[in-house]
This record gives structure tokens, C-alpha cells and sequence, in this order.
């Protein structure tokens, strides 16, 4: 039987905020087809008041002698932009110099070459009217559109991808990660996910209980709660 102690101690480790997640690095040796759906906190040159936020993108290969391309909307007048990038930068676990950036989502294979030339046909034809840092529509809410509509791509994404949830005037869609369905309104909604767990969404904020891993989700905070393995490991 377990003591006192150690339950106490894995009761600590379960409160610890994640910190670690999939790495990019971790993709360094495979050389075919891949999709990655990445993260990474906004950097230090924004305004304080959002640096907790986190902003998403796709970083795809579609096959071992093609070049990598980075797929986002990186700024409110930028648009959804799509460019080649090195390999090192694909790979790299840092952006902006010193923010860790994580794997949320992950194709490989035949998937992942279907998947790729998917988003940049979305992306080519995406528009989502003006920019709206929250609740949106911006770089998170681009992200998790086009992850939505892209088959066999599931991810999550973070509690703190503010614009994730925003739809107008109202809808109902499965959540990131394809385990369950999201009900929301530019400033109010909720979901239930096997992954994502149940989520209070207002005004771009999340609160949350995660169920797989187990985990709570508090606006401006990190993750509570152990790091999950990026969907497709």
C-alpha cells in the first residue's frame, strides 16, 4: 500500500504547472511528410498585459526533399502568411529567443502530405474579416479553424490561446483535439471534450477542468496539472 508520503507527493507533482510538452527537437531525425502544430508564448516585446497568451501556427514538410513551411497570421495586418523556413527553425524548441515553444498536434506519412497541401489550400482562401486580438478573430482562431477542418489533425491547444473558441454570431463545433463538441458566441461558450475536458470560455479567457491528462486550466496561469504528449505520438 501506498504511504501517506507518497501520495502526498504525487498529489504535488499533479499540481506542478506543465512546463514540458513535445518538443520540436524530438523531430529531428524523422525525414518524411510531417505536419506540426505548434505554440509558443507571445514574446517579450509585446504589451505586458498579453505576454500570457500563447499564439499558434503550422510548421509542415511535405516530403523528405521538399522544404519546410511555416503557415500563421503573425500580426493584425499581416494576414495569413506562408513562407519557407530553415530546417533549424522548424526544429527549434525556442521563437522569439527565449520562449519554449511546444508540439500540440502531430500527422506523419501519407496524412500528414494530404494534410499539408490541405492547409495551404485553406490558407490561400482563408479570410476572417478585421482583426480582433479578443476575442477574436486572430492568430489562435486561424489556427484552430484550420485545424478543424483539416481530417485526420488533432491537437489541443492552450488555455491561454486566447481567440481559440471565437466564432460569430454563434456555433457549434468539435473541439481541437476531435474528443468532443463546442457551443460559443464571441464573448460566452463551453465545451466538453475527452481531452479538453469541461470549459467555461468568456470574453477569450478559459477556465477549465482537464480530464486526459488531468489537469486545471486558470486564465493567465500556466498548465496545472502533468504534460500530455502532442496528439499523433
Amino acid at each position: 500500500m501506498p504511504t501517506m508520503r507518497n501520495v502526498l507527493l504525487l498529489a504535488l507533482l499533479m499540481l506542478l504547472p506543465s512546463c514540458r510538452g513535445t518538443r520540436p527537437s524530438r523531430f529531428a531525425e524523422e525525414a518524411g511528410p510531417l505536419v506540426l502544430v505548434k505554440e509558443a508564448r507571445l514574446p517579450s516585446s509585446e504589451a505586458w498585459y498579453v505576454r500570457f497568451a500563447t499564439h499558434g501556427w503550422f510548421d509542415v514538410r511535405r516530403g523528405p526533399e521538399e522544404p519546410w513551411l511555416r503557415i500563421e497570421v503573425i500580426t493584425p495586418t499581416s494576414g495569413v502568411r506562408i513562407r519557407e523556413i530553415a530546417p533549424e527553425s522548424a526544429l527549434s524548441d525556442l521563437r522569439w529567443g527565449d520562449r519554449p515553444v511546444r508540439v500540440r498536434g502531430v500527422l506523419r506519412g501519407e496524412r500528414a502530405a494530404e494534410a499539408a497541401n490541405s492547409l495551404l489550400e485553406q490558407a490561400q482562401a482563408y479570410s476572417d474579416g478585421a482583426y480582433r486580438s479578443i476575442p477574436g478573430p486572430n492568430s489562435n482562431t486561424f489556427v484552430a479553424a484550420m485545424a478543424a477542418a483539416t481530417p485526420h489533425l488533432r491537437s489541443t491547444m492552450h488555455h491561454n490561446a486566447v481567440g481559440k473558441d471565437y466564432v460569430s454570431p454563434i456555433g457549434f463545433a468539435a473541439t481541437p483535439s476531435k474528443t468532443g463538441g463546442r457551443l460559443d458566441t464571441p464573448w460566452l461558450g463551453v465545451a466538453l471534450g475527452l481531452q479538453e475536458g469541461i470549459e467555461l470560455h468568456l470574453a477569450g479567457l478559459q477556465f477549465g477542468v482537464g480530464l486526459w491528462p488531468p489537469r486545471v486550466c486558470i486564465p493567465f496561469l500556466p498548465e496545472v496539472g502533468p504534460a500530455g504528449a502532442a496528439n499523433g505520438l
